[in-house]
């Protein structure tokens, strides 16, 4: 046998066999991005300075069982989908209802929470307004680039209401991380 051979043979077998006792420093755990924005109560909200809410609890939740670490990112209601489609988060979470149209841009779980649009208005300065067919020519205001906005343009095409006004969310808060122990329509 050639003795470089044996020599070299002899170096991997001494590596292999004292592999357990080499272990590489532990990766820290995968995290899962969810991109949400924090104005959407009872649903994401800010609560003494920590993320709160029934979605928050729920990722934090599917992240654990995923064995994952949740990462909320703040944004804006009016940039989450386009960012989303930019690949900045894994996913969403934050009331956002589901349309055909949002139906070929992203991927859904099925739905857990069904509501619909409601009508507030103040009755004490609009006492006749008492339904929808009320609203000829009144004022309506909708927040922006959501089911309730698209609903209004419609209503307004058709004549069935005034000036539809336009309001952004209010969430703009930086990235920030929130771990969790290991183990209204949009």
């Amino acid at each position: 046998m050639n003795p470089r051979a044996y020599a070299v043979g002899l170096a991997l077998l001494g590596l292999v066999s004292c592999a357990p006792l080499f272990h590489a420093a532990p990766s820290p755990p995968m995290v899962l991005r969810i991109g949400t924005y924090f104005d959407n109560p009872p649903f994401e909200f800010i609560s003494g300075g920590a993320e709160a809410g029934f979605e928050i609890d729920l990722m934090k939740e599917i992240a654990a069982r995923l064995g994952r670490r949740p990462e909320f990112v703040g944004t804006r209601w009016e940039r989450i989908l386009r960012e989303t489609q930019e690949g900045r988060y894994d996913c969403i979470v934050g009331g956002i209802t589901i349309t055909p149209a949002r139906e070929k841009i992203l991927s859904w779980s099925a739905p857990y929470l069904t509501t619909t649009l409601s009508l507030v208005t103040d009755a004490r300065r609009n006492p006749a307004i008492r339904g929808i067919g009320d609203l000829k020519g009144a004022s309506v205001g909708v927040q922006a680039a959501t089911t309730d906005y698209d609903v209004a343009l419609r209503m307004r095409a058709e004549g069935e209401i005034g000036k539809v006004g336009v309001y952004p969310s209010t969430a703009s808060r930086t990235p920030c991380a929130t771990s969790a122990p290991a183990g209204s329509p949009r």
